[in-house]
Order: C-alpha cells, then structure tokens, then sequence
C-alpha cells in the first residue's frame, strides 16, 4: 500500500474528479474509498447528468456511473465530446458490447467494473492519472503547436518543411510570396521543389544534402540560386535542418533568406563603380566588407562611420580603420560619408 501511494503522488498532481451518480450513499463510498488511498485526487459530487454537462469544465476528469436516471453515463458522455474533449470514465456493474465499442470509438476515455473488493479502486486511480496526464500532455503539445504555428507565420524569412516520402507539408506565407506558387501548386510540388535550384548550384547543394542525409552533419547554411514560379532567379541564404524519426533522417527544414538586393549591391560596387572601391583601397584599411542597407553607424573608439544604400532594408557591419576623411556620392543610390572624430589627433 505505502509503495502505490509513493507512486500516484508522484503521477497524479491535483486532480479534481467529478463523480457523476444517483445517491449521496454511492458518492460517500466512493469519494471515501478513492482518497484514503491517494490525497492528490480530489472527489467532488454531481447528482444529475444534465448538470454535469453545465459544470464539467470545472474538474480533471468526469467518473460517471452507467445507469443514471434521465441521462446515462453513455449519453452524458457523447454530450460533453460534443462540446469539447474531455477525459471521461464509466463506472459500471457489468460489461456489455455498447461499453466497449465506445470505448473504441472514443466516446469515453475507459471504463471500470465495479467489485465488492475495494481494491479495485487502485486500477481506477490509475485509470484516472493516465487519463488526465494524456489529456494535460495534449494540451500542452497543442499549446507548443500553436505558438510555434505563430512564430513561423509572423517569421520574416521563409520557412518550408519537405519531407521525404510527401514533399512540403509546411510552409508559411513569406516561402509562398517568395517563390510565387499558389497553396494547390505548393501542395502537388513534391519534392520536386529541388528542381527550382539553378543548374549551376545543384551539384553543390545536393552534396551538402547527402552529407546530412549519412548524418555526417546535421544543419548547413549555404547560398545558391532559385528560380521563382515566373522563372526569375532570386540569390537566397538557406540555412538547413534535419528533421528525425526514430533515428533516421525523414526531412529537412528549410529557413530561406532572399538576399539578391545585396548580391546586386555587391556587384554593383564591384564591376560599376571602380571610383568607389579605389577611394577605399586608398584611404580605408578594412578587415571585413559585409553587405549593408538603409543605413548603418558602426562606431570605433576613434572614428564614425556612416553607409547610405537608398531604397534597401538589411543591415551591415562595416569594421575599418580610417586614413583621412571621405565624403562621396556615387549615382543616386550609393552615399557614403566617412571622416574622423573631431577629438582623434592622428
């Protein structure tokens, strides 16, 4: 007795039942015979089935006797899943087929026979606790599900999921605004998905796939090109996730980033504007260029820095020494303006 109560105060945590009978002489014997055992379940009184539809959500779980008058235990039990789902089980004198087969069909959660022997009520504790800890768990899993549902609609990358055996089975708004497919074409698209990578980077792509496939790694960022439902071809930052089951690989995670603005502006300032790159060959020592939008002020202890890219949206990091002041204009979207504090006495 002491090792079984150890046990349902560890699995049960404040459990409200709701005791579902005709006579005050049933619920006394039941509520004393279930909480001598345990002190985590609680048992509370309900005369009517008709109330117990009005006052359920109020408990844990409902333990209704069979024969009730008015409404049994099987009709009370079909009302309340209608409205929500809920732990339920019948407490009966004998065994028939409409029991079982609502058990199966999940009109209640489980059933118990009543016995003279008071033992029989340590199976209906646990009976309860498994009924409640799934119900809770549940609960819980849909709560993640929904605020994970929220993150990925609200992220401003585009997130897709691909499986391997159905193709994309999740994806949120900016994936579908990214690459311009409608929800059916999404749907039916497979795995086919791969073919929109450009010829030019499938090779590297499909390296770095099979490589988290032999789970020699299990996530990789890599840059390629995709084609786009209309054929245009976007530069687009993927950073990769395995997805498992059982141990094995079953899909990937696909967390895409469009950075063609930035490709371009790279380019641009590589091939175009030579006057630019010479004024900071010559007058700027730089570890690291990174790509920059809008604007950016990256501060030293010694010098300011300002970066004006008109008409983009990211940001930039952009660590330098500088040698003397610049300012430059260069075309209509490129301004940079780069001088020395005034307190820097080099």
């Amino acid at each position: 007795m002491n090792a079984f109560k150890t046990i349902i105060k560890n699995e049960c945590k404040n459990i409200k039942v709701l005791y579902v009978t005709d006579t005050p002489q049933k619920f006394s014997i039941f509520k004393y015979s279930i909480e001598r055992i345990t002190s985590s379940v609680l048992v509370f009184a309900c005369y009517s089935s008709e109330s117990a539809v009005k006052t359920f959500d109020k408990y844990d779980c409902i333990v209704a006797n069979l024969n009730i008058h008015k409404m049994n235990g099987l009709e009370l039990a079909k009302a309340i899943k209608k409205e929500k789902d809920f732990p339920i089980i019948l407490y009966t004198d004998s065994r028939n087929g409409d029991i079982i087969k609502a058990v199966f069909e999940s009109i209640v959660d489980d059933y118990i026979l009543m016995e003279k022997d008071t033992e029989h009520f340590k199976l209906l504790i646990n009976k309860i606790t498994m009924c409640v800890e799934r119900s809770r768990f549940k609960k819980s899993f849909e709560k993640c599900e929904n605020e994970l549902n929220w993150l990925i609609e609200h992220s401003l990358d585009s997130i897709a999921k691909i499986e391997l055996e159905k193709g994309i089975t999740r994806y949120n708004s900016v994936f579908q605004k990214l690459f311009g497919f409608s929800e059916s074409e999404i749907k039916n698209m497979g795995i086919k998905m791969l073919e929109l990578l450009h010829e030019d980077d499938r090779d590297k792509f499909m390296t770095e796939l099979d490589r988290l496939y032999s789970h020699k790694i299990k996530q990789y960022v890599t840059l390629n090109r995709w084609y786009t439902k209309s054929g245009k071809i976007k530069w687009i930052q993927s950073h990769v996730y395995s997805i498992f089951e059982n141990g094995d690989i079953t899909g990937i995670y696909l967390i895409d980033r469009d950075i063609s603005e930035y490709i371009k502006f790279y380019k641009n300032i590589q091939k175009k504007d030579s006057k630019f790159i010479n004024l900071l060959d010559k007058n700027i020592l730089y570890d690291n260029f990174q790509y920059s939008t809008n604007e950016l002020s990256t501060r030293t202890p010694r010098f300011d820095a300002t970066v004006r890219y008109i008409g983009a949206s990211n940001i930039i990091t952009l660590p330098i020494k500088i040698v003397r002041d610049l300012d430059i204009k260069i075309g209509d979207k490129i301004s940079v303006k780069i001088q020395k504090k005034e307190n820097d006495v080099s």
